[in-house]
């Protein structure tokens, strides 16, 4: 809430006003009251606007305790009700967590790297016929990559806002792009090279020579058939050949998601820096595991769902890093368009964050 003055023909008048979201997630006004003319409520009080703006701010401030006290009981009573499960963990105890760090690092994955344009432009050019989405695969496994001293080995399903998958189906995904990322690996790395140069100094980038250690294997046993179509392979020899490529294959992807991630940390360094904060590459990914969110749900299921932010020692740290790459920190508490605004992502109904299947069993 906050106190306006508008003009009606020769005088001006008070209004306290109300800025709300609108279902389509746009801002409106509505007047809460009409006070009364200006010019007679200075004569008797010169101080009165001040005094009432106090009063006003204070007001709003009330309420939005009030609604977080309240969000907070909600939740607390609705998590009661809910049983010891969810739809695919019966151990879990209530609400899952949301990790939104997904935000900040797909913003540097999207628009500094360029990764999802590269990997779509040669997955449309050079393999039509793979069905996965090879950017989506790549870059969970990134995220699995940094975070992945919060996420446990045994997880069935990892729960980013507005971006909730099994792990496991993803590892049978991914294993359809592996032949993809491995034939336009080099293509990759020298189109991420040359962004980096742009965004840090990466004197360790000399690391990728062990990317092409191996490469010669596929060479050596395309110039064997080639050269000698009469010599026969035995069984042992086309064996240790096959796995040594399997082998180099698996230690060049590997390296490529390290590589990934070790940049994107970087990054996120380097931007602190250059607001004179410092930390190292742990105190990031400490922070970055620390951004967790609760849904509460209002026990008829009907009412609007409020995002909860987890409170952790790592927050001004993570909001620092919110806030270098153009983003909000979260609220203690929010509804989903002001998560979409803050986040700079993009969720038209609740079900963009929570999927539709967590939705329905909570609701």
């Amino acid at each position: 809430m906050y106190v306006q003055i508008r003009k009606a023909g020769k005088y001006e008048y008070i209004y306290v006003v109300e800025a709300y979201r609108k279902s389509n997630g746009k801002i409106a006004h509505r007047t809460i009251d009409k006070i009364g003319r200006y010019d007679k409520l200075k004569e008797l009080n010169p101080n009165f606007l001040e005094e009432l703006k106090a009063s006003v701010k204070e007001q709003s401030e009330s309420i939005k305790v009030n609604i977080q006290h309240n969000a907070v009981e909600n939740f607390i009573k609705h998590n009661k009700k809910v049983k010891n499960s969810t739809p695919d963990s019966p151990e879990f105890a209530g609400f899952p967590l949301f990790n939104y760090a997904n935000s900040v690092i797909f913003m540097i994955w999207k628009n500094i790297l360029k990764l999802e344009y590269r990997l779509k432009y040669l997955q449309k050019q050079y393999h039509p016929d793979c069905d996965a989405n090879t950017s989506d695969l790549l870059f969970h496994r990134i995220l699995e990559k940094i975070l992945h001293k919060y996420i446990k080995p045994s997880s069935k399903t990892i729960y980013f806002i507005g971006d909730v998958y099994d792990p496991y189906e993803e590892l049978l995904e991914y294993k359809k792009v592996n032949s993809l990322l491995n034939e336009e690996i080099n293509d990759i790395l020298n189109f991420l090279i040359k962004i980096f140069a742009k965004e840090a100094n990466l004197p360790w980038i000399e690391d990728l020579e062990i990317l092409s250690a191996n490469a010669d294997l596929k060479n050596r046993l395309n110039k064997i058939l080639t050269e000698h179509p009469e010599h026969q392979l035995s069984a042992k020899e086309i064996n240790t050949l096959t796995n040594n490529l399997q082998k180099a294959h698996s230690i060049k992807l590997d390296v490529l998601e390290v590589l990934i991630s070790k940049i994107i940390l970087k990054i996120i360094l380097k931007r602190l820096n250059e607001e004179k904060i410092f930390v190292s590459e742990s105190d990031i990914e400490n922070a970055l595991g620390s951004a967790l969110l609760v849904p509460c749900l209002s026990e008829s299921g009907k009412n609007k769902i409020l995002y909860i932010k987890v409170f952790s020692e790592n927050n001004k740290l993570l909001n620092s890093i919110l806030t270098v790459f153009g983003l909000k920190p979260l609220l203690n508490c929010q509804v989903k368009s002001e998560l979409s605004r803050r986040l700079k992502m993009r969720f038209n109904n609740d079900s963009d964050v929570l999927s539709q299947k967590l939705l329905d069993f909570y609701s």
